[in-house]
């Protein structure tokens, strides 16, 4: 009998087995690269972490750069000092909120609160922001604020920060002491 299942092609026992081990550990082989696929286009398209929001602070009197800074936190007295072109003071190491105002005069530093704290989320998207909301924007008053608007509408959405400088009476100085409280995003659905 065992010569006719050989003839016949028929296996049995071990010699029958491993045609489906084989099979199967194929099969689980396939089945893990494409879970593999899946799990690494899954992570790639995972947004990234959101940036941690700069720290703006404003610098005042005998230096340089005088304005509002956005600074990435922690934000020390040194830092803001710094970013306004004041020189080196040997400032204590004191971290800095959003808010403060730091004068130097006469070879003095002082902390302040601001008098107006910004109330609205900076930075500001030009390409979706109301006249109004431009103007919390320190630098931006009515009739800048309105001619952005005016400027989106008849020309379109600004591509990035520098576009801004196709804003009459807004030039590439202007543009970069607005690039840290602006952003450009893609163009919203309407003006």
């Amino acid at each position: 009998m065992a010569r006719r299942s050989e003839r016949a092609g028929l296996r049995f026992g071990r010699e029958a087995a491993r045609p489906a081990v084989r099979g199967r550990l194929l099969a689980m082989a396939a089945l893990l690269l494409v879970a593999g696929g899946m799990l690494l286009a899954r992570r790639a398209a995972l947004p990234e972490p959101a940036a941690v929001a700069d720290v703006v602070v404003e610098v005042r009197g005998e230096v340089a750069v005088p304005g509002f800074h956005a600074l990435p936190p922690p934000v020390t007295l040194e830092a803001a000092l710094q970013a306004a072109g004041a020189p080196a003071m040997g400032a204590p190491d004191a971290t800095l909120r959003g808010g403060t105002r730091v004068v130097v005069e006469a070879g003095a530093v002082r902390l302040e609160t601001m008098d107006e704290l910004l109330v609205v989320g900076l930075p500001i998207d030009v390409n979706r922001a109301s006249a109004e909301a431009l103007q919390a924007v320190p630098g931006l008053g009515p009739s800048r604020s309105a001619a952005i608007v005016s400027e989106r509408r008849t020309g379109g959405a600004f591509a990035d920060v520098d576009a801004l400088s196709r804003v009459r009476g807004i030039g590439p100085a202007t543009v970069e002491r607005l690039r840290p409280f602006i952003t450009a995003e893609p163009a919203p659905d309407g003006p």
